[in-house]
């Protein structure tokens, strides 16, 4: 017995051996997976985009007809192509001299107007304008090319570089000076310095949020983090034949990265509004400040490191007092970046607010004197 259950096992461990070796075509055809669904997923990628301040929004559909282009009016609950892509296709051709395919069209980018005459687009990296009278075409300037050097995603702005920033009403700029909040008065150039806490190390940001009447300043309080750069070799660059090196910020897990603090500070008065530092620990991002329609809070946005926290933070603007109005949590991860929105209503004190919460992905209505 002891002699079969040995070759049973010998037998069994040599077949998933056999089975789990991973080939050179086992690769390509997981290579080749986008291109073997390629076009045979249709109305999957749906992405409206508001029409400037109108009622209506606008989004491609693929179909197997090709892209259709689809203008809905939010108001009336109606849907209409936002363009002839006959014409549109027949006319770019005739512009460029290219042949174009109007269910698949070379285009991106594509903004509508709010009268709903003309749209722009980008194509063959050139920003365009089509009037939808006569499907008339006009080549505007060149699309502005990011640069290898100084352009990444992951790395932090300088929070000290941006100029001074003119309030609501045009009587005051703000800005930073030895690390400091200071005002200056337009009429008679008189400054005022607003903070007195900011160092080397522990900085004001030049980022700051002026209220809508002008009597109070939002600004952060940064604590720097050390840059974390990761260098590359650019092999074979398309316009010279030595090598190229070239550098990106980019923090990895455990390194250090900026934390901000909101604070408030009273023009009026010249007086510091203190906010307490404690209520955003360990963090990854805090964004977003908006003000109130009526300049008595403004909100922000705190992403806790680790996206397992996400709030939406209300501070009084005459007190400084803090309070949680979105709470969401995650025992695995919050998609923060590809599910995140956020809409303040001026006129009710609301907030439109994506979710998953329920495991689904849901808009709510937060009102924003209820902690949720």
């Amino acid at each position: 017995m002891t002699k079969k259950l040995s070759i049973i096992f010998a037998f069994i461990s040599y077949t998933a051996i056999l089975f789990g070796q991973i080939t050179p075509e086992d690769y390509k055809r997981a290579d080749n997976l986008s291109k073997m669904v390629a076009e045979k997923v249709y109305y999957s990628n749906v992405r409206p985009s508001w029409i400037g301040n109108t009622s209506s929004f606008f989004y491609e559909n693929n179909t197997p007809r090709g892209t259709e282009y689809v203008i809905v009016n939010a108001a009336t609950l109606s849907k209409r192509a936002a363009f002839d892509p006959v014409k549109f296709a027949k006319s770019l051709e005739a512009v460029t001299g290219k042949k174009v395919e109007p269910g698949k069209l070379p285009v991106s980018n594509i903004l509508f107007s709010e009268k709903f005459g003309s749209f722009a687009f980008v194509y063959d990296n050139y920003n365009w304008i089509c009037s939808l009278k006569d499907y008339r075409i006009i080549r505007r300037d060149r699309v502005t090319e990011r640069t290898s050097q100084g352009s990444w995603d992951w790395g932090f702005r300088d929070e000290a570089g941006k100029e001074p920033v003119l309030s609501p009403d045009k009587k005051w700029s703000a800005f930073i000076k030895n690390y400091n909040l200071f005002v200056r008065s337009i009429e008679d150039k008189k400054e005022y310095q607003l903070s007195t806490d900011g160092g080397v190390g522990n900085y004001y940001s030049s980022y700051i949020r002026w209220s809508g009447d002008s009597k109070k300043i939002a600004a952060y309080r940064i604590i720097p983090a050390e840059k974390h750069m990761i260098h590359y070799i650019e092999s074979s660059p398309e316009d010279q034949l030595q090598t190229r090196h070239f550098s990106y910020e980019y923090q990895k897990p455990g390194d250090a990265v900026p934390q901000k603090f909101p604070q408030v500070f009273d023009v009026e008065m010249k007086k510091h509004i203190r906010v307490d530092d404690n209520t955003v620990p360990n963090q990854y991002s805090i964004n977003n400040i908006l003000w109130s329609k009526d300049n008595n809070y403004y909100t922000f946005e705190y992403n806790k490191r680790g996206h397992q926290v996400f709030q939406v933070i209300k501070v009084d603007a005459a007190t400084g007092e803090q309070k949680v109005i979105v709470n969401e949590t995650s025992s695995t991860f919050i998609d923060y970046s590809g599910k995140h929105y956020r809409y303040n209503i001026d006129a009710t004190g609301e907030i439109i607010w994506a979710s998953e919460r329920d495991g689904w992905n849901h808009l709510y209505l937060i009102i924003l004197l209820t902690v949720q």
